[in-house]
């Protein structure tokens, strides 16, 4: 499983984001916010993609399995610890 494309499929980013610059972003944002219990929902973890993903809401990929916020979270964790 690849956060990038998760974020890409769930939020519907363009095929050139997020890059590993703004994934970083995104990283620290979650880890921030989730540490303070800010995210509650996929609404929320979506505030801070468009907050460093311009494209997001523009882009449909159907017939895609969509994973859940735990699922996004955890990813964005992991990769906060690996950096």
């Amino acid at each position: 499983m690849n956060l990038s494309n998760e974020i890409r499929i769930i939020f519907g980013t363009n095929s050139i984001e997020p890059n590993k610059d703004q994934l970083r972003y995104i990283f620290q944002d979650v880890r921030k916010q989730n540490e303070q219990g800010s995210i509650k929902s996929l609404h929320d973890f979506g505030q801070i993609v468009k907050k460093y993903c311009p494209s997001a809401g523009t882009c449909v990929y159907k017939g895609l399995d969509n994973s859940d916020l735990n699922t996004l979270i955890a990813l964005a964790i992991q990769e906060t610890q690996r950096s």
